[in-house]
């Protein structure tokens, strides 16, 4: 990793301590909470794209609560949002409606005195040296994430070749639905079919000859460089909903899941038989 990619960049997005919000808050009686949300940005996209999936993210919960102070922190590919927040939702109805917005989000619930310090803090300038806190241990967690999600297509699929039936019955792993288990696929086209391939396993795509693109997979995934016509989009997939079907290739497996759009079906592929 380069020095360049050590260092963290933090953007505050309110150029102003929102006081007067927050003495109305207090004067309502409302709670506060202090929203801390990790993301992890595919390093084949650029570094704006994470920017503006955690402005995304910040959007909706200003939908949903009143956002007294708001900053953004980058470092490598990890990206973190940290939301300073009133609501009259109670501490268990609040968790509730984060999880609908970010499942994933830390929420911590602070006193008026806390919240008034951090309002006070001074303004935070793109590519300050502050860290993002608890970076290395979350991106330890989302490391064993990618290995585990990773053993259990790779499982799946050679089970598939083996003719075994994976344990378990199919509603039981198509309502599994724990965020944790969630992960981004990129779904790309090929001589008119629909493949898929997680994107936490795609390192970088480059563009190939007569509109074509290259996917190249992290060597630890496998080796092979995939070639496709066209890319088509991202979305969340259940990994543990995933249902395989037939094998249609080398590495190629015909599989049901759930997704974030409902039932999905694609080719998945696991560059690790190819």
């Amino acid at each position: 990793m380069s020095i360049l990619e050590e260092m963290v960049s933090t953007e505050k997005c309110y150029t102003s301590d929102n006081n007067l919000p927050f003495r109305a808050a207090v004067a309502r009686s409302e709670y506060l909470y202090q929203v801390r949300i990790y993301s992890e940005q595919a390093p084949y996209l650029p570094t704006d794209a994470g920017i503006q999936r955690m402005r995304v993210l910040l959007g909706f919960v200003e939908a949903r609560c009143v956002v007294l102070d708001a900053l953004i922190r980058s470092e490598g590919t990890l990206y973190y949002l940290s939301i300073l927040c009133s609501s009259r939702a109670s501490p268990s109805f609040f968790s509730a409606i984060m999880k609908k917005t970010a499942p994933r989000a830390v929420i911590e619930q602070v006193d008026n005195t806390n919240a008034e310090i951090r309002m006070s803090a001074r303004l935070v300038h793109r590519d300050s040296s502050e860290i993002i806190p608890f970076s290395k241990p979350v991106q330890a967690l989302l490391e064993s994430r990618k290995v585990l999600l990773s053993l259990l297509l790779e499982y799946r699929a050679l089970m598939t070749e083996c003719g075994a039936v994976v344990a378990g019955t199919e509603s039981e792993r198509v309502s599994s639905l724990n965020p944790f288990y969630t992960a981004p696929f990129l779904f790309f086209g090929k001589e008119g079919q629909r493949f898929a391939i997680p994107e936490f396993q795609v390192e970088r795509i480059s563009p190939g000859v007569n509109g074509s693109f290259l996917i190249e997979p992290y060597q630890v995934f496998g080796k092979r460089i995939l070639v496709c016509d066209e890319l088509l989009s991202t979305r969340d997939i259940s990994v543990p909903s995933c249902v395989f079907g037939l094998k249609t290739g080398r590495g190629l497996y015909s599989v049901s899941a759930k997704g974030s759009m409902g039932m999905e079906s694609f080719i998945l592929v696991v560059p690790a038989y190819l």
